[in-house]
């Protein structure tokens, strides 16, 4: 998008970090329409040109480049390195072990799980564990 473009107010995706995960998601989206006949989502290859189509509108959001790699590869190999570093270094090894937590890109942490006391789930956690609790039992 240009400077001179105005962003659309509503969009029908929003995906959150563009690493590999976000990326192939917009990269499946922006291989389908939107059907407005059958209100299902097809490939573009299948597109019949007597239908009306809908093209989707995704926004990606993404903290930066000190939450991740930087681009050139000199300082991606140091960056992978410290990450690699801190991961052996750390004593639980979780998936969040080898990065750091950053203000504008909070991430949740396994080891920080505590149960969720009914009826309403504390605010400052994203992970609970009400749902091993119905499994385990």
């Amino acid at each position: 998008m240009n400077q001179t473009e105005k962003p659309q107010l509503k969009k029908d995706v929003i995906i959150v970090g563009t690493g590999i995960a976000g990326s192939l998601i917009a990269k499946l989206l922006t291989d389908h329409v939107f059907d407005n006949d059958t209100k299902k989502m097809i490939h573009r290859s299948e597109m019949d040109d007597s239908k009306t189509y809908k093209e989707l509108s995704i926004l990606m959001y993404e903290a930066g480049l000190e939450a991740g790699l930087e681009l050139d590869s000199a300082s991606s190999m140091v960056n992978y390195n410290d990450y690699i570093r801190k991961f052996y270094m750390e004593e639980a090894k979780v998936p969040n072990s080898p990065y750091p937590d950053l203000k504008q890109a909070p991430s949740p942490n396994v080891l920080d799980m505590q149960p969720i006391v009914p009826p309403f789930p504390d605010k400052k956690r994203i992970f609970g564990t009400v749902w091993s609790d119905a499994f385990c039992k």
